[in-house]
């Protein structure tokens, strides 16, 4: 595929007289940028980025100030400095387009494609190395690195550093916190990745880090449901979809076989007056009623939520479409999930104390690591939570009000944590409840004795509900 559609006629003239015999592969490509791969035998590739924006006004920034000029003398300044970057080849303008040419790394593997643990330490490394030379980067993250054949790092987009004549505290705080908003690096881990560091830095980069991390997805959230780089929009006289990129679902098909699976009561999960959920193939479909003329589709809703999670590196069903439907009413779909759900699990009572126990260590650190990077899943019960039994992971469901804010409120955290007490089997919180709240607290500082007592108070007398291969069980905690 070599695409050149959105490039003015004389910049590809130039750029093919330039690189003569290479083939063209589009990377990536949205309505104001594009990135291009040269292939030719024998020699080394080539890659282009073009930045060729469509507004007006975009149109006349790039013409007095090229993106990609800028960005071509920062990776020659940070040559220059002893930071390995891509070795820039050239760079070219016709009229409001330009393009910058970079020498391919040998052996590149992106750094976000390694474990995450060595991308946080390699985030840091970067980070480090760029204030010890007088730049500070704010858009780090690890889908600008690469890794060389020899396991070292390269830097590929510097479009966001800035050079420094003297790198000040604050300067240290906004670059490392913005490297922290990557993973939600907690207090604990910053102390080892950046021990030199003060306990007052580290306090201001864990704050600073979230408020990043949140505006950061709030912006992804927004590009979502526009056609870019993340999603495609599909309109026909019926709908309106959003769907995610890379995916190539059938969604007139996917609607018929819904609406069939409705109306002969096969392949159903669910069927309320607010939602029904059935089975399509390798999709779940969540069907919405309309929603009130100045609320938002609440299909839409979900997808959000969805990618709150997502976005933060929490699990769930991935999101493949949006559908929203003239009426109003409107349509999720996304990736059938094939694990159980936490309750089943609890309830078939074939868990050893050891895997109990792990089990509730990774629901306490993964609710907590929510509330710490300030996400509150409205409906936070073990039958929203199917566990990947093998990573050992959560991944939700039922996200239509997930939020992310500043911060959860300890009410809100401890209606979360009753959510979960009041949809497992009451044994299991009996046996293993301690380890839960141990591991949740653990992340966020709060006294684990307090919550326990406090949950127990709060739960005592209240219903039990949960899921099970015969139906649901009810209980008095």
């Amino acid at each position: 595929m070599n695409d050149r559609s959105l490039l003015p006629r004389g910049l590809i003239k130039e750029l093919e007289a330039r690189f003569e015999g290479y083939s063209w592969e589009i990377v990536k490509s949205s309505s104001k940028r594009s990135v291009y791969h040269l292939i030719r035998e024998g020699y080394p590739g080539i890659y282009l980025k073009v930045c060729h924006p469509g507004g007006f006004f975009q149109r006349i920034r790039n013409l007095v100030f090229p993106r990609t000029r800028i960005e071509a003398n920062m990776l020659n300044k940070l040559a220059s400095k002893g930071i390995a970057v891509a070795e820039v080849l050239g760079h070219f303008r016709c009229g409001t387009s330009s393009a910058i040419a970079v020498r391919e790394v040998e052996g590149n593997r992106l750094l976000i494609s390694f474990e995450r643990d060595f991308q946080e330490r390699v985030l840091f490394s970067v980070t480090r190395d760029f204030l010890e030379r007088g730049f500070v980067h704010h858009d780090l993250h690890p889908g600008n690195i690469l890794i060389d054949e020899n396991s070292n790092y390269v830097l590929i987009d510097c479009y966001e550093v800035r050079n420094k004549s003297s790198v000040g505290v604050s300067n240290r705080v906004r670059s490392f916190a913005s490297a922290a908003a990557v993973f939600g690096t907690s207090m604990p881990a910053l102390k080892t990745l950046i021990p030199d560091e003060s306990e007052g830095t580290h306090r201001a980069v864990v704050e600073m880090a979230g408020n990043i991390r949140r505006k950061r997805v709030e912006r992804w959230i927004r590009r979502s449901l526009l056609d870019g780089s993340f999603s495609r929009i599909e309109n026909n006289a019926d709908y309106q979809a959003v769907v995610k990129r890379e995916e190539t679902p059938d969604l007139k098909k996917i609607i018929d076989i819904h609406g069939k699976n409705l109306s002969k009561g096969s392949n159903l999960l669910k069927v309320q007056e607010k939602t029904q959920v059935s089975i399509a193939g390798e999709y779940c479909v969540k069907s919405y009623k309309s929603s009130p003329l100045f609320l938002e589709p609440y299909a839409r809703r979900s997808w959000k939520g969805s990618l709150v999670l997502m976005f933060n590196g929490f699990r769930v069903a991935e999101p493949v479409a949006c559908i929203v439907f003239r009426d109003r009413s409107s349509m999720l779909v996304s990736r059938k999930l094939d694990y159980p759900q936490l309750d089943r699990i609890l309830d078939s009572g074939g868990l050893t104390e050891t895997e109990r126990k792990t089990l509730a260590g990774t629901i306490g650190r993964t609710v907590g690591m929510m509330h710490m990077s300030g996400i509150f899943h409205a409906d936070m019960k073990a039958c929203n939570i199917f566990m990947d039994t093998e990573r050992n992971e959560a991944v939700f469901i039922d996200t239509d009000r997930v939020v992310q804010s500043s911060r959860v409120s300890r009410k809100k955290r401890l209606r979360n944590l009753m959510q979960i007490g009041l949809s497992i089997p009451r044994r299991f919180a009996m046996e293993s409840g301690r380890d839960m709240i141990d591991a949740y607290a653990a992340l966020t500082g709060d006294d684990a004795q307090y919550l326990i007592d406090e949950l127990k108070r709060r739960m005592k007398g209240k219903e039990v509900i949960y899921t099970t291969e015969n139906g649901d069980r009810f209980e008095i905690f």
